[in-house]
């Protein structure tokens, strides 16, 4: 115990004198910076609390702030440099030659010392890492350089700013929303067979020589300048305003109907992969205990846009011209295949062409007025086009088929002169990616219509610089379910349920007017309630301005 009293005494510790700083925090500035042995740093409240003790005097803010962290950095040089000079002035280094900042192996002096090594680096005939030549970027600059590029692409994409394919007025009202990524995931009943209510028009035979086009014989684009093609509207069709005031059946059941296109109801079904603003009109009329929805769609909407799906899509006034140049290689192709003259391949029954003049030369086209039961009280009308026939080899049996085109504008891009006979399926994965919309149209256009068969020309400009003249590179057939299924992942289910999903919004709305708006920033669809006061004006507006046009 006495030893252990006088440990105690011997380990007993003195507090140094301090000093009260009544003004302020920390002491008084009169005080000597240096309080016995303890260094004393004065401190900035505006500091930020980082580390404990900074010894190197570095601050990482003072890229943006070099203010900011002063008396950090004094202290760092303060600890750094004046508590360890008495420590230094009796140091030497051993070696007294100055060493050279060369390094030892230089970029030519590497592969001398590399030689008889063998391909890797663990000596000759031991397998390594390659070295792949001077100039080649490593691995992780390569990523981050990759990783780089696609984010400022994200950004760039997302800044695009698109304008709306009709002026959205003060008076219209939103009465409902449909999200595209909630369209995209419905999934529903297909109907059963579509019923042919009436076949009009006339239709010729398929020249089977256009099978064999390849790149080595293309075919030049003649000009059709003489044929006659209609698109008309739903409202302006005669066969389908015959059809909506026909009374039904007194022992059926009352059904609402709803009319519409083939071109309209394929815009619907592949609205989830539209990139650009599209709008459609719908009338709503109360027909006793039933109701009729109307589609109508404008001139604009026959229009597809080219690579609206691509990473680098083109401006809206140059996707305009190569939509028009788009449309007009689809009418010449689809009248170049057919066989001139001869006898027609008209089925049994089939009526004269609805919206022929007397004398009009029309183009080969066969309409079909299909009808689908959508629900237990929902019927769907829509005209469908047919543009050619073949006689089937194996049944003998007449075949019916859509063609399309898909259009080369630019071949610095595509290249399809070299790479369509060698990897035409590398092609087509770069069209359903670049297109995936236009081609989703042609597919559910082909499955409305019933086409047994689906072609899809593919037509480049004979000069880059003439968007008037084309030739025909070559033509493939495919299946239209299986080309959905297979190729474009366009499922037929989730194309009816977006439709039953459109349509049982458009039956619960009362009678007037509307507009469906795909919204030109985001992927959203808007359907807006019209004034008829607003459309009344719309309608002087544009009798107007056709007005003004004519003078």
């Amino acid at each position: 115990s006495i030893f252990f009293r006088a440990a105690v005494r011997e380990m007993s510790f003195t507090l140094p004198p301090t000093t009260h700083n009544a003004d302020g925090w920390g002491p008084p500035s009169k005080d000597s910076e240096m309080i016995g042995d303890i260094p004393f740093i004065p401190f900035n409240k505006s500091d930020r609390f980082g580390r404990v003790a900074d010894w190197t005097g570095l601050y990482s803010n003072q890229r943006y702030n070099p203010r900011q962290g002063q008396y950090a950095q004094q202290a760092g040089a303060y600890f750094s440099g004046a508590m360890r000079d008495e420590d230094d002035t009796g140091f030497q280094f051993v070696e007294t030659q100055a060493r050279s900042s060369q390094p030892r192996f230089t970029r030519f002096t590497r592969h001398f010392h590399n030689r008889g090594r063998g391909r890797g680096d663990g000596g000759r005939g031991q397998a390594g890492p390659r070295h792949f030549g001077r100039g080649r970027m490593q691995l992780p600059q390569r990523q981050s350089k990759y990783r780089t590029a696609i984010r400022q692409d994200f950004q760039r994409r997302q800044w695009i700013h698109r304008s709306a394919s009709v002026e959205v007025r003060p008076s219209w009202k939103v009465i409902h929303q449909f999200s595209l990524s909630d369209l995209s995931k419905l999934e529903g009943m297909l109907p059963d067979p579509a019923k042919d209510l009436k076949v009009c028009g006339s239709i010729e035979w398929y020249d089977n020589n256009y099978d064999r086009v390849n790149l080595r014989a293309p075919v030049k684009l003649a000009d059709c300048s003489s044929k006659s093609f209609h698109s008309v509207t739903t409202t302006e069709d005669p066969i389908i305003r015959e059809l909506a005031s026909e009374d039904p059946p007194e022992d059926a059941p009352p059904k609402h109907r709803v009319f519409a296109t083939d071109a309209i109801l394929a815009g619907l079904m592949s609205a989830t992969r539209s990139v650009n603003s599209w709008d459609l009109s719908i009338e709503v009329m109360d027909y006793d205990d039933t109701k009729l929805v109307f589609f109508d769609k404008r001139e604009e909407f026959d229009l597809l846009p080219v690579n609206e799906t691509s990473r680098e899509p083109p401006t809206a006034e140059v996707g305009v011209g190569l939509a028009e140049e788009l449309a007009l290689v689809n009418q010449r192709l689809s009248q170049q295949v057919l066989k001139k003259g001869g006898k027609k391949a008209n089925p049994n029954g089939c009526g004269q062409n609805p919206f022929a003049a007397r004398g009009e030369d029309v183009a080969s086209a066969l309409y079909k007025y299909r009808q689908w039961n959508l629900d237990k009280n929902v019927e769907l009308i829509a005209r469908c086009q047919l543009d050619g026939a073949v006689r089937n080899p194996t049944t003998n049996r007449i075949d019916y088929y859509k063609i399309f085109t898909l259009n080369e504008y630019d071949p610095r891009i595509t290249d399809w002169r070299r790479k369509l006979e060698s990897s035409a399926g590398a092609v087509l994965a770069t069209e359903i990616k670049n297109n995936a919309c236009t081609l989703a149209k042609y597919t559910a256009r082909s499955i409305l219509a019933g086409a047994d068969s689906m072609k899809l020309g593919y037509v480049a400009r004979t000069n880059p610089q003439n968007r008037m003249e084309h030739c025909v590179l070559q033509v493939q057939q495919y299946e239209p379910l299986h080309f959905a299924r297979q190729n474009i992942a366009l499922n037929p289910r989730n194309m009816w349920a977006i439709l039953r999903n459109v349509v049982d919004a458009c039956v619960k709305l009362e009678e007037g007017k509307y507009v469906l708006l795909k919204d030109p920033n985001k992927q959203m669809i808007h359907l807006y309630s019209v004034p008829a006061e607003a459309d009344e004006d719309e309608e002087e507006e544009e009798g107007e301005e056709a007005a003004e046009g004519e003078a």
